[in-house]
């Protein structure tokens, strides 16, 4: 049984999944980073390959979810079948709101998401109390102002490792949050390979097949 867990952020609900995305409760809104089109392992537990748009659709009956919000790039998958899937799954969808904000400007999935009626943000979405991030770049330009908001960013790979765990092997996708700003682990194909520790007044989370680990 998958076990989401609540965390309040600016008085905000919202829900960590296992599943490595996000919910936000007021806004009824399912987020996700890293999010590829394809057939991905689902967990380090689970190394069999899953689609990625079959675990979204998940996660979107799960939560109830009336809108998803994409943070990141949108590769395009080699596969154009994994395209052609995308594009029948939003006709079984049309009235679902969906928003893409993206690390870098590709004229050729812009046009794609355009053409299936997603809403496209260039690096960077304000929704108060948040602001989502899609890029390094969009990131630092935001932090020279002196908005207060809270910042969630999905363009990076957090991830844990212990003490003495060798080298070569991969961190444990994890969502990392401060108390000024937020990572969300990669959706489909997470690595890890942006290791965090938590320090004071700091949150992590590690993720599993079905449930999530705080630390320390």
């Amino acid at each position: 049984m998958l076990q989401p867990v609540q965390l309040p952020i600016r008085l905000q609900t919202c829900w960590l999944s296992p599943q490595r995305c996000l919910y936000w409760e007021k806004k009824e809104t399912l987020v996700i980073g890293g999010f590829q089109l394809g057939n991905f392992p689902e967990s380090l537990e689970q190394p069999q390959r899953r689609s990625s748009l079959e675990r979204m659709q998940e996660q979107l009956l799960l939560f109830k979810a009336q809108r998803i919000l994409f943070i990141g790039g949108f590769p395009l998958p080699e596969n154009n079948q994994y395209l052609e899937d995308f594009i029948q799954w939003r006709k079984r969808f049309q009235s679902l709101r969906i928003d893409f904000v993206l690390s870098y400007s590709s004229p050729v999935a812009e046009s794609l998401l355009f053409a299936q009626g997603v809403h496209i943000h260039p690096g960077i979405l304000k929704e108060d109390p948040f602001v989502w991030i899609g890029s390094r770049i969009a990131e630092e330009k935001w932090k020279t102002g002196t908005e207060t908001n809270y910042l969630i960013s999905g363009y990076e790979d957090p991830g844990y490792k212990k003490f003495g765990t060798p080298r070569q092997q991969p961190g444990v996708p994890a969502f990392y949050f401060t108390p000024t700003h937020g990572m969300l682990p990669a959706f489909s194909r997470p690595k890890g390979e942006d290791l965090v520790k938590p320090g004071k007044d700091e949150l992590l989370w590690l993720t599993h097949q079905d449930h999530l680990i705080k630390k320390p």
